[in-house]
């Protein structure tokens, strides 16, 4: 008997902390459903799927980032987002936020490594990723760049970052809030793209 496995993005559902259902007593956390966000099949043309971040919106309302990969690069390639208003259970098509068409002058980049961020008490959802110029392979001298939406993962804008990062090193996880002097900050846990230049972990600080 053959046996073919498809890539795709999917997305464990698990028990959580005082849950209805019998199990959740004896078994908390356990996976309890799978469901599939995305197929390799539905990306002609690319290499791999890779990286998704999910986030939520509000109540049911997920949204799903995730990454479009170039053949031919190690990392790198477009950022989509799927949204979905009902647990998880389907997915709406995604649509690309960050997409290595689209040129900066006459420079052309890709994007590694979507990251979702939807600070507490704000009603807008942002987007971060590492841009980085074609010609590079893997993702070197990346740029971090970020985008957001006001409507649950369907319109998203372009928005400058104050705090501006240019070098190698790729944000890893989402960033984490700490509070200064009453002041807000964000620490962005990355790592290195050059092992042998720098240390292999580091933060991206904002001021």
């Amino acid at each position: 008997m053959e046996i073919s496995f498809a890539p795709a993005l999917i997305l464990l559902a698990a028990v959580l902390d005082g849950g209805t259902s019998a199990a959740a007593a004896d078994h908390t956390g356990d996976v309890t459903e799978v469901r599939v966000i995305r197929h390799m099949n539905q990306h002609p043309g690319s290499s791999e799927l890779w990286e998704p971040y999910l986030a939520q919106w509000q109540g049911k309302h997920l949204v799903a980032a995730f990454g479009v990969k170039n053949p031919g690069q190690t990392d790198m390639g477009d950022i989509l987002a799927g949204v979905s208003t009902d647990d998880g259970n389907t997915w709406a098509d995604p649509g690309v936020f960050f997409d290595h068409n689209q040129r900066q002058g006459i420079i052309q980049f890709a994007y590694a490594n979507a990251i979702l961020f939807k600070p507490p008490g704000h009603e807008v959802l942002r987007a971060y990723a590492m841009r980085c110029p074609m010609n590079y392979r893997p993702s070197e001298d990346a740029q971090l760049v970020g985008a957001y939406i006001a409507d649950g993962g369907r319109s998203w804008i372009p928005g400058e970052i104050s705090m501006g990062y240019t070098g190698p090193l790729i944000v890893i996880a989402g960033p984490y809030a700490l509070m200064e002097h009453a002041h807000p900050r964000y620490l962005f846990p990355c790592t290195a793209t050059r092992a042998a230049t720098i240390p292999s972990a580091r933060a991206i600080t904002s001021s």
